[in-house]
């Protein structure tokens, strides 16, 4: 049985699980009544709370998390507890399957002489499996709860997280991001972050450098502060 319960019942979208159509705690009466079940949900529902219901299953496509679905009764019990699927509009299909994991963040000094920046593909980092593809590429997140992977080496996971190499880092201190820019001659950026409240648009004005080519800047969290990389496109 396949359910898609109606999150817009009355219109608008409605973020209570109990006021969709039909509720949620109904949606999961139905599927242990037929004996399997795949209850379809949104990607940012908290698997905290669908925890020892079945196997749940977070799909993205072409770097957007698209759905997450709920696995019970006999069509869970070959599945995995928690499974990520990267899909592309090509065809491609990568899966990732592992057990909870936590990896240590790198330390600061460390974060800013990494040689690889990797961004773990959306349904990797909403199936919390960030740390379990840490561990199978051999890098370590920039800082404690971000899902930013830094290393040494470039990593292989075909389908599973986007790489760039790191052509210089600074602290997040407008002169100094400004001086890093300077040396590979970057005026206007494209900023991606993660772990800081101001928008990637407001960063990129903020950070603009004086140079005549375009730059792509990451700007991430670390255990102290902020630290910008400069990015190969």
């Amino acid at each position: 049985m396949l359910i898609d319960p109606d999150r817009r019942p009355a219109g608008p979208r409605e973020g209570d699980p109990e006021a969709w159509g039909p509720p949620l705690s109904r949606a999961l009466e139905l599927a242990q009544d037929f004996g399997a079940g795949c209850v379809k949900l949104p990607p940012a529902h908290d698997p905290a709370a669908l925890a020892g219901l079945g196997a749940l299953r977070w799909v993205s496509l072409d770097g957007e998390l698209r759905e997450l679905s709920l696995w019970t009764g006999a069509v869970a019990e070959d599945r995995p507890r928690r499974e990520a699927v990267a899909l592309r509009s090509d065809g491609g299909c990568a899966t990732f399957v592992a057990p909870l994991d936590e990896v240590a963040p790198l330390d600061p000094a460390a974060a800013a002489a990494v040689g690889w920046l990797a961004e773990p593909d959306p349904a990797v980092v909403r199936a919390g499996l960030v740390g379990a593809l840490a561990a199978r590429v051999g890098l370590a997140p920039l800082g404690p709860r971000i899902a930013y992977l830094g290393g040494g080496h470039e990593p292989r996971a075909e389908g599973l997280l986007r790489s760039w190499r790191v052509l210089g880092t600074a602290p997040l201190d407008r002169r100094r991001v400004r001086a890093l820019l300077a040396e590979h001659d970057v005026g206007p950026v494209t900023v991606k972050k993660r772990g800081h409240p101001d928008p990637a648009d407001v960063l990129a004005r903020r950070l603009r450098g004086t140079g005549s080519q375009q730059g792509l800047l990451a700007v991430a969290r670390l255990e102290r502060g902020h630290l910008a990389l400069l990015l190969q496109p």
